[in-house]
């Protein structure tokens, strides 16, 4: 958190010391803040166009591709950015744009192992003659670019609806989404990708979502024999929204800062002070387990969002996961 507040500060330092802005224009409607000064990771980037009223970059279209290429050859701007593409969201091999939920697809991309891998996003390569589109690791630190239409507001914060939709459709949506649990009207889609705790955070922020707080220890039961049925995760860890990043003292829910019961910590539960956020470890012993864990370290994570389905919906749910699972066993 404290390297990301450095970055976003420096960006205002940045645009602050310039007497307006450094929009972009490209077309009637588009406009773009390049980072020029500042390098981020894939999330961190994300989540300054976010704080500034913009989004990450996305290409819709070859059209779309050859103005910015255009747009930034003509302001010398040639370099590599990050855009909006991941596939932290997919399956390895296929893209999504982050900031819109739909399909980022390039027909001139190399089928090669640099598509296939996980936790990868997509920088764009400003070269001589062409934008190229370069699937990288996600942590890699580049220029950015951020871009809103001329309508939108500038300080408007920006709204996830467009992931929302996916997300509070599951019934419809769960073929092309992560594992993911229903309980009490609320989905807990799980996430394998490895990040730190506040880059787990950003991500499910960006997507309209939180990282899952667990009030009682009913839920924490309940989340904890839904996720044996996902996968194969035993010992495996994740992150959950408590920490004590706040004031290094008290356990909170980053959600809607309210204190953390304690439930079901392990017995050797770490108190070392450097361990500020809490993992969830799923045991056969003792169930879904907790532990204070240093929040730089890399695990899997749970984000949540609330849900409001009928109860056809939660039927049609449990039995066609039921068949999905029969189909699995049999391939």
């Amino acid at each position: 958190m404290l390297v990301f507040l450095i970055l976003l500060i420096s960006l205002f330092v940045s645009i602050s010391s310039n007497s307006s802005i450094p929009l972009y224009k490209s077309g009637k409607s588009k406009f773009y803040f390049v980072s020029t000064n500042l390098k981020a990771s894939f999330l961190d980037a994300n989540e300054i166009c976010n704080q500034i009223g913009r989004k990450l970059v996305s290409i819709e279209s070859d059209e779309r591709n050859k103005k910015l290429y255009k747009l930034l050859r003509k302001n010398v701007l040639l370099g590599d950015y990050w855009t909006s593409g991941t596939n932290m969201l997919t399956s390895p091999g296929e893209f999504k744009w982050l900031s819109t939920n739909e399909d980022a697809y390039f027909p001139d991309w190399e089928v090669d192992e640099t598509l296939k891998g996980p936790n990868r996003c997509i920088k764009i390569d400003a070269v001589e003659h062409e934008l190229k589109w370069i699937p990288v690791s996600c942590n890699e630190k580049l220029h950015f670019i951020c871009e809103k239409n001329r309508n939108v507001e500038w300080k408007k914060h920006v709204t996830f609806e467009h992931w929302k939709g996916a997300f509070n459709d599951p019934i419809n949506n769960y073929y092309n989404m992560p594992n993911y649990i229903i309980y009490d009207h609320m989905i807990y889609p799980v996430f394998t990708i490895q990040l730190s705790f506040h880059e787990a955070l950003s991500f499910c922020h960006s997507v309209g979502m939180d990282l899952v707080s667990i009030p009682s220890l009913e839920e924490n039961d309940e989340i904890h024999n839904m996720i044996s049925r996902l996968t194969d995760t035993q010992n495996m860890l994740f992150w959950s929204g408590g920490s004590k990043v706040i004031d290094r003292n008290t356990w909170s829910w980053v959600k809607d800062g309210t204190l953390v019961n304690l439930l079901n910590w392990l017995p050797e539960k770490a108190t070392d002070s450097n361990k500020n956020c809490i993992s969830l470890i799923y045991t056969k012993d003792h169930g879904l387990a907790w532990n204070a864990e240093d929040c730089t370290v890399r695990m899997n994570f749970l984000c949540s969002i609330e849900y409001a389905p009928d109860e056809t919906d939660v039927e049609d749910y449990e039995e066609e996961k039921l068949e999905a699972q029969y189909d699995n066993d049999f391939l």
